[in-house]
């Protein structure tokens, strides 16, 4: 879950015209302004705070454009911390698979027999 809601952003030309167009008023390049996490650009640097989904009691930090491409590519549409990845994983798994592990597939096991 995403905890930040503002964060500090400095002007610049690559920004300028997007922020403008969301109705912050540009004072001078190189100024920090204060922007909603929602009207931040895809791409953007910015660390914002996620809370763990599955202990809710880890803050994650992140770059908020890590944030949003993992919320896009991911079956599960949860966040957590190192210690969860692994239920994060199984529940990924069971969506997709019907299983909790890759290796319980059948297709699997007949690849690793092969190799051994």
């Amino acid at each position: 879950m995403l905890l930040t809601k503002t964060v500090m952003v400095k002007w610049n030309p690559a920004n300028k015209e997007w922020y403008e167009n969301k109705g912050y008023i540009f004072t001078k390049w190189k100024d920090e302004f204060e922007v909603k996490v929602e009207d931040l650009t895809d791409g953007s640097h910015s660390i914002v705070e996620v809370l763990c989904d599955y202990c809710n009691s880890k803050i994650i930090p992140k770059e908020y454009r890590d944030y949003l491409r993992k919320k896009e590519i991911s079956t599960i549409n949860k966040d957590c911390c190192y210690d969860c990845k692994t239920l994060k994983t199984k529940e990924s798994n069971l969506s997709n698979y019907n299983v909790e592990y890759v290796s319980q597939i059948q297709e699997v096991k007949e690849r690793i027999s092969l190799k051994h």
